[in-house]
């Protein structure tokens, strides 16, 4: 019945569930600090490794794109694939003048503009394609599919 009861055990519980909930938080904090410590090695040696793969990942998408400019084929390998990806390039003052031209700015929204550009071509607009290599998230599952593939 909270109609009954006063506000200042409403006060009470509000105080009561932060001081709880503060000491849980502080608990939390001294055993993962601890648990941190315990396990500097494993950690130092994730943070390694992760680095490592960062290193490699980006080298396996160079790799991707080499063989894609080199052969067109957007599956160079299995887990591994080529998105090409269109871009602009623009003066900012002759899309700005092309706005109001065409009277649909007072000043250059450039997203709303880049968006138009992609739909519509526009002289002195420049369009170029940039690659882009993504890696399947589970290699080795698209290794395994590739080599199923290859058996049947």
């Amino acid at each position: 019945m909270t109609a009954t009861r006063p506000i200042g055990e409403f006060v009470l519980d509000v105080e009561m569930l932060r001081t709880h909930i503060m000491i849980q938080k502080a608990a939390k904090e001294e055993r993962l600090l601890a648990w941190e410590l315990e396990n500097a090695d494993l950690l130092a040696h994730l943070k390694e490794s992760i680095a490592e793969l960062e290193v490699a990942e980006s080298a396996l998408r160079g790799k991707g794109i080499v063989l894609y400019q080199a052969t067109g084929n957007k599956h160079p390998y299995p887990g591994v694939e080529v998105k090409v990806l269109v871009g602009i390039e623009y003066s900012e003052a002759d899309a700005l003048a092309w706005a109001k031209e065409h009277e649909i700015a007072l000043r250059l929204d450039k997203v709303a503009f880049e968006k138009l550009a992609h739909a519509t071509p526009i002289p002195f607009v420049t369009y170029f394609e940039r690659p882009r290599c993504d890696l399947a998230r589970d290699l080795g599952a698209a290794l395994a599919k590739e080599a199923a593939q290859k058996d049947a």
